[in-house]
């Protein structure tokens, strides 16, 4: 974990920047709290000073001071939030442009279910329960 002592960074995920840290802010908990690869670059946007904080010290710190997990927690909570609606975001726009090429290069017909709305089912276990009652109900043809 590093704690920015003079300067600012830029916090970029799947080559767009995401935040700009400064002076005061920090970054890395994310691996230290999950036990997980990094989850974001952070590039120099000026000359920085740093200050690291190994693992060990940091979970003692933790220990030691319950506000300080509280905000940490509450820190992480958040960035992991933006972490997946950026891994969302791409895996949506993946999806898209691969549809989007499938449509271009004519190979999705039929290759699509159609999405019932909830009126549809409703109107459908109402014509269940009146056949259940004895009602006589249309063929459709």
């Amino acid at each position: 974990m590093y704690f920015i002592l003079d300067g600012s960074v830029a916090i970029v995920v799947n080559g767009n920047v995401v935040a700009s840290l400064h002076y005061g802010n920090f970054f890395g908990e994310v691996a230290l709290i999950a036990q997980i690869p990094r989850t974001a670059t952070v590039r120099a946007a000026t000359p920085c000073h740093l200050y690291r904080l190994s693992r060990v010290d940091f979970m003692l710190i933790l220990e030691e001071f319950e506000d300080m997990a509280r905000r940490v927690d509450l820190i992480y909570e958040e960035r992991m939030a933006k972490v997946r609606a950026e891994q969302e975001a791409k895996q949506r726009a993946e999806e898209e442009r691969k549809q989007l090429e499938l449509r271009q290069n004519g190979q999705d017909e039929g290759n699509y279910v159609e999405d019932k709305d909830e009126d549809y089912e409703e109107e459908e276990a109402d014509m269940a329960d009146l056949a259940e009652q004895g009602a006589v109900m249309p063929k459709n043809d």
